[in-house]
């Protein structure tokens, strides 16, 4: 018994000394962290930690399951084929998983393709929001701008889908009716910018479209090459600009900037008509991202 009783003192012992040589382990500042103007010293003196940020965008628009695990909701490429559908120049053979599109009867606020649209589009904004709150936006850095430049563009662009999917362009483009448009978010550090969680005016927000692209374009004028057509360059985003000028018929702005990204294209040859348009290499192509086995959704 004296032999059980010497080791469970001397463990209470051992136990009471390390308790009280590592009290300073309890004593931690929950306020300390990571601020944006930490954040924005951290990326200015290495941009390339911007790029798992970047990257993560891109893989989200080609997300299968982020809002829906349906078949006609993955990504990008589905509110593209969705908005396809319902245009003038599609003929719909048979029932598909689009056909609700092609019959303009998938536009509830219930329904899941605007469930979809609305969710991957705000993601976007909100993961460029988050990049751009990281940088400084008075940066000369060029690897620093690469990366402001391509999320700029990509929270134009899905501003630029938003507007014209909740709400009429045409009126204040042709001199009238200013109607509600979208709610409009900002990074943290962009000053004399508020998040308006209301709609938003159209006309305010085909001005932070004009602005987000032409910004993106100045960006990544002088930006490094990318490393793959998975990325949005100079050449990408003034293709985007060029369809906001269609947008907002400023006919002579769009001719210019669809002819700057031009530049370094050209036009496939004939031979290669018949290849299936399934190379992401194709010399037309200025964007995609190039699926695998383990990205494709069939």
């Amino acid at each position: 018994m004296r032999t059980n009783s010497k080791i469970i003192i001397l463990l209470l012992g051992i136990l009471f000394f390390s308790v009280s040589c590592s009290e300073d382990y309890f004593d931690v500042d929950t306020t300390r962290r990571l601020t944006a103007d930490d954040a924005a010293t951290v990326m200015e003196t290495d941009p390339a930690k911007l790029t798992g940020f970047v990257d993560a965008i891109y893989n989200m628009m080609v997300q299968y399951d982020l809002v829906s695990t349906s078949h006609d909701a993955f990504g990008y490429m589905s509110i593209m084929h969705s908005t396809d559908m319902m245009t003038e120049d599609i003929v719909m053979a048979k029932l598909h998983w689009f056909s609700y599109d092609y019959l303009h009867d998938n536009r509830e606020w219930t329904y899941r393709r605007t469930n979809v649209n609305w969710t991957y589009l705000y993601t976007v904004i909100s993961s460029a929001n988050n990049v751009l709150g990281m940088t400084d936006p008075a940066t000369t850095s060029a690897d620093v701008l690469k990366y402001r430049g391509q999320v700029l563009a990509l929270r134009g662009m899905a501003y630029f889908y938003l507007i014209q999917l909740y709400q009429q362009v045409y009126p204040v483009v042709n001199g009238g009716q200013d109607l509600p448009g979208i709610p409009l978010y900002y990074a943290s550090n962009e000053e004399g910018k508020e998040n308006l969680l209301g709609r938003a005016p159209v006309s305010q927000v085909l001005a932070q479209i004009e602005e987000d692209l032409t910004s993106a374009v100045d960006a990544l004028e002088s930006a490094p090459t990318r490393a793959s057509k998975n990325n949005i360059d100079y050449s990408v985003a003034n293709g985007l600009l060029a369809r906001y000028y269609m947008l907002v018929q400023k006919w002579p702005e769009a001719h210019a900037a669809a002819t700057e990204a031009l530049k370094n294209y050209s036009v496939q040859p004939a031979s290669n008509l018949s290849d299936g348009f399934m190379n992401i290499g194709n010399s037309e192509w200025m964007w995609g991202y190039d699926h695998n086995s383990e990205t494709t959704t069939l």
